[in-house]
């Protein structure tokens, strides 16, 4: 995959034969090394609308494509990324910078359910976590909503694998 912004190659290994790497995202030059990266789906935004806009944030391109596909929103007005890791702060903020937000805008992160799927409780995707970052960009936005997957990890699984637990911000 290639990042937005063309400054990273996102591979994935899907043979589970790469435990030590399961992905690589590669620089495609040296100056490109300092660029925070991201994953987008191709979609349709106005900017301009009173409509709802809705940011869907993620972190992985599988995660990104499952939300995408599996949960319904390839359709206009909406953003489906991955932040690739846990920053989801910085693609916030960058959301803002380029003008996506407001009293129309919905932002959602599906965030890993690393509570419940990994051997270790990893801090960046507790509940407690958001809540103490995420406040300060509630009066930016129509609504911030927390979501998990009961059934796996993430959301790059198959859609039977997937059913999501929502909290409210």
């Amino acid at each position: 995959f290639l990042s937005a912004g063309n400054s990273h190659i996102l591979f994935r290994d899907i043979t589970g034969n790469h435990n030590d790497y399961p992905w690589i995202k590669y620089p495609i030059d040296e100056t490109c090394q300092k660029n925070r990266a991201y994953y987008g789906i191709l979609s349709t935004i106005d900017i301009l609308t009173e409509e709802t806009i809705t940011i869907n944030l993620s972190e992985g391109v599988f995660d990104a494509i499952g939300v995408c596909y599996h949960l319904g929103y390839q359709q206009p007005n909406t953003f489906n990324l991955a932040v690739l890791g846990q920053h989801y702060n910085t693609i916030i903020r960058h959301m803002i910078d380029v003008g996506c937000f407001g009293s129309n805008v919905l932002l959602n992160i599906y965030s890993d359910n690393d509570e419940n799927y990994s051997d270790h409780r990893v801090v960046g995707t507790t509940k407690e976590h958001f809540s103490r970052y995420l406040k300060k960009y509630k009066p930016l936005f129509k609504r911030i909503t927390l979501y998990y997957n009961l059934l796996s990890k993430d959301y790059g699984v198959k859609k039977e694998s997937i059913c999501v637990k929502k909290i409210i911000m």
